[in-house]
């Protein structure tokens, strides 16, 4: 029984393994990951005041919305 708690307890561990790289590569999962929106959609909240960071990576915005208490 022990050599057989030995091989679970290996399997157990490449599992949590497994799926701990298969997290760590699907991005984050915080609940702030949006959709993507039109660049039309974007200027208007950027004159509504709506956005509070933007970055720029070449051709690709990315931001982040203010929240209520700002």
């Amino acid at each position: 029984m022990n050599s057989n708690f030995r091989y679970l307890a290996i399997y157990a561990i490449i599992l949590v393994l497994l799926i701990g790289l298969f997290n760590f590569f699907r991005g984050p999962t915080d609940g702030r990951a949006g959709s993507e929106i039109s660049y039309s959609e974007f200027l208007g909240a950027v004159e509504n005041k709506s956005v509070d960071e933007v970055l720029i990576q070449g051709r690709r915005l990315t931001g982040t919305y203010r929240s209520n208490g700002k």
